[in-house]
């Protein structure tokens, strides 16, 4: 969420954020709550570069670099000059001067902090070709009038967290300072690095927590920020290396905003823990946000089931807003042109989009685990999935996008509409409206099933395709709508498969068969019921068995392909041992019984209209 602003939130907004606050368990409940980016390589005088995490293999889109400085935890402390704070504070060395309990560093060096004041501050006032490093070494520093650390000037500040030691820093709710104007607890105008092995807490109670005007980076450490708008908040780049990253957020949990540069506004996030549970987006770059691995638990807007519950779930209709600008949301991650999961476990329950791009998102490896009161995963453009496992328990539509191309990997749907769904256009959000208000057009979309194992579980139509979709690998099993305004395959230009094994089990009304053009065999047996928990069996004339599958809801047709199948064959269908229909393929494509669509082209022109109902499974097996 692009977010400016620097007085509190409107009412609405506090309570949605003191709801998430008594809703998660917060380390230390009795303090107040309260983002970063490029991906150039960073040049500093004087200090050596060192080889990065970041690999140069085609996975990988971005590339940041870490220097010698910015992995350097051990320190000298004989060297370093000694600030503690206290009613007075105290400097022991060069660098640094005191005004009462407030503390200016003008040198670059290194400085060891420590103590406890209850109104105090830290400001770090250098030349842009000097370094600080900050030795947090048992620090507990509140501000009651501004930003408890705010670096005025400096080439790179970097924090390091002493082994075993626990750091605090507050400031305040409100603030008189004029000419810096910071806006979180930790400020910097410049690069800021956080590292090392100790724990650091963070409470922005004016706004953010931790701000960076140019790139934030952490590589190691334990940080917990409590923030009354956003958490981490960088405008170049938010670039975590590894650690332990707990974030609770009025407003975003990361987010990068710099909207001027092509080459900025960027997360990268190469390894750790991060939990994060916020009032609006989770994690959110403003162009490219990229994740390696790690472990990421996000909630978002109070999770899926503030929507799901509501009376706006399933109220399908038209939005006056037709592109996101700077509106809020409450998504889990969120890109601004391309998102790329590379790897990492995910536990994402967020009232909007679990996984959203304005652009494109590349899925290659990972674990991802939805509940989401909109999309599972959006993309305005193209969403491809090259491997990995996406299970998607609850969704309004499970994956949407322009384009869909599915080569591999393990995916599991289950939505209140349409499972996989392809249209051309633009997503403006569902937060303050009801799920699924994407503005779409029919123009140029695209599903491409190459490889995987696709299962869906919809009410509405299990694959809805807009323009043209083909098939020429993997397995799909869909399990469609009850309802005969539905199907469970939809398409609007024409379904060709080639390869790979088909089931559609849905409601008979609106069934549609493959198009004529497919170059394998595929039968739709329309009109014959079958109840949830039956097994089915096709079988060849000879008994041989081809394919079985338990289903788990009833159903009223069956469209079946497989390279199994030949024209001029006969086939067998069977639930629960009995004979359910005798299938003569006269035709390569061959439809049985009646429904209210043809092939290549029939769509139902209404959409998916779903009344509100329960859970709908995509969990794992």
């Amino acid at each position: 969420m692009n977010d400016r602003r620097k007085s509190l939130k409107s009412a609405g907004v506090l309570l949605l954020m003191l709801l998430l606050i008594t809703g998660c368990s917060m380390k230390e409940p009795q303090e107040e709550l309260e983002s970063v980016q490029t991906p150039s390589v960073e040049e500093q005088e004087g200090l050596e570069e060192v080889d990065t995490s970041v690999d140069s293999s085609e996975n990988a889109g971005i590339t940041v670099e870490y220097s010698k400085k910015d992995l350097e935890t051990a320190y000298d402390e004989t060297s370093a000059t000694k600030i503690v704070f206290s009613g007075e504070a105290l400097v022991t060395g060069e660098g640094a001067e005191t005004e009462g309990r407030n503390v200016t560093i003008t040198k670059g060096g290194t400085y060891l902090l420590s103590g406890t004041s209850e109104d105090g501050s830290l400001s770090v006032k250098v030349t842009e070709e000097e370094d600080v490093v900050l030795i947090l070494n048992g620090l507990d520093l509140t501000s009651r009038s501004t930003s408890a650390i705010k670096i005025y000037e400096a080439d790179k500040v970097v924090m390091t967290l002493a082994s075993g030691t626990k750091n605090i820093l507050r400031d305040g709710e409100l603030y008189e300072e004029e000419d810096l104007d910071p806006n979180g607890a930790i400020f910097s105008k410049g690069d800021l690095t956080i590292n090392g092995e100790g724990e650091l807490l963070v409470y922005g109670n004016y706004a953010h927590g931790i701000v960076s005007k140019d790139d934030f980076k952490m590589v190691s450490g334990e940080v917990t920020v409590y923030a009354k708008e956003d958490g981490i908040k960088g405008k170049d780049l938010v670039a975590v290396k590894d650690g332990t990253l707990y974030i609770e957020a009025g407003s975003d949990g990361i987010q990068s905003s710099n909207d001027e540069d092509p080459e900025k506004g960027v997360v990268l996030l190469e390894n750790g823990s991060v939990t994060i549970s916020s009032g609006n987006d989770g994690i959110q770059a403003e162009t490219v946000l990229e994740i390696r691995e790690g472990t990421y638990v996000l909630t978002t807007g109070g999770g899926s089931s503030i929507v799901s519950t509501s009376d706006n779930w399933g109220n399908w209709g038209p939005s006056s807003q037709v592109e996101e600008e700077s509106s809020d949301s409450a998504k889990g991650l969120k890109a601004g042109t391309v998102l790329n999961i590379l790897g990492g476990t995910f536990d994402i329950s967020s009232s909007d989009d679990a996984v959203h791009s304005n652009g494109n998102i590349l899925m290659k490896n990972g674990v991802l685990s939805i509940s989401s009161g909109d999309d599972g995963i959006h993309a305005d453009d193209t969403v491809e999935i090259a491997g990995g496992e996406v299970y998607i328990e609850m969704s309004y539509e499970g994956i949407e996008g322009s384009k869909v191309i599915i080569g591999d990997g393990k995916i599991h749907v289950g939505a209140k509409d349409d499972g996989i769904n392809t249209a051309g256009g633009n997503d403006s959000s569902s937060l303050n409206g009801r799920p699924g208000q994407n503005m779409f057009s029919s123009d140029g979309s695209f599903l491409s099933i190459t490889g995987g194992e696709i299962r869906v579980n919809a009410e509405g139509d299990g694959i809805d395709v807009n323009g043209d979709a083909e098939m020429t690998g993997g397995l799909v099993i869909i399990e469609g709508p009850l309802n005969d305004g539905n199907s469970a395959l939809d398409y609007n230009g024409s379904f060709s498969i080639t390869g790979g094994t088909l089931l559609a089990l849905g409601s008979s009304g609106m069934a549609m068969n493959v198009s004529e053009t497919s170059t394998q065999g595929a039968f739709l047996l329309n009109g014959e019921e079958v109840a949830a928990g039956e097994t089915l069996v096709i079988k060849t004339s000879s008994g041989e068995e081809l394919f079985s599958y338990t289903t788990e809801k009833n159903s009223a047709s069956l469209l079946f392909s497989s390279e199994d199948l030949k024209q001029g064959e006969t086939y067998g269908v069977y639930s629960e041992g009995k004979a359910l229909s005798e299938v003569s393929m006269t035709s390569l494509v061959t439809t049985m019984g009646t429904s209210g669509m043809t092939p290549d082209g029939g769509k139902n022109p209404g959409g998916g209209m779903i009344p509100g109902g329960g859970k709908v499974p995509g969990s794992r097996p």
